[in-house]
């Protein structure tokens, strides 16, 4: 949902050799979304890209290196979290349990695994936005719980729990 009008910065395809400051002043946002507003831009082939935000008085501002459209939105849809290749209650195949997990609009700021738990060492590629967990011969064969905790860059939270055996 837009908060602001759109601003059109000149063309996508003029080059920005530095880092510029863009402020943009929203609509009247109540009290309990002002977390979870953010500047996005819609580039070229009209794909959303949030943009790391902070308020600064009544101005929401950001870094910017590309010119093209800019507006301010809000994001209040958690993210996605989807097992690969395993679905609860399944014996585990090989030592990779893998997971894909995507944002709709302000990314991926942290992600935890917690095994049994105990907080579990896991791997994150955001080219593919593929996170994957080796689960060595050092965990004990038998039933586990894994859970999977992941944050947007504006706090929404999604939590997944997988149930399988070794």
């Amino acid at each position: 949902m837009m908060l602001s009008a759109c601003y059109h910065l000149d063309s996508s395809f003029t080059p920005l050799h530095n880092y510029g400051d863009l402020f943009l002043m929203p609509r009247k946002i109540p009290d309990s979304l002002k977390s979870k507003v953010l500047i996005v831009y819609r580039n070229e082939d009209r794909k959303l890209i949030g943009k790391t935000t902070h308020w600064e008085g009544k101005f929401l501002t950001t870094k910017i290196r590309d010119f093209g459209d800019y507006y301010v939105a809000v994001d209040t849809v958690p993210p996605q979290i989807l097992a690969t290749g395993i679905r609860q209650n399944q014996i585990m195949k090989g030592n990779e349990l893998d997971f894909k997990i995507t944002d709709n609009l302000s990314g991926i700021k942290s992600y935890n695994v917690y095994l049994d738990g105990k907080w579990y060492l896991a791997e994150y590629d955001a080219k593919s936005d593929g996170l994957s967990c080796n689960v060595d011969d050092s965990v004990q064969k038998g039933a586990h719980i894994l859970k999977v905790v992941v944050t947007d860059d504006v706090n929404n939270t999604k939590t997944f729990l997988l149930n399988f055996s070794k």
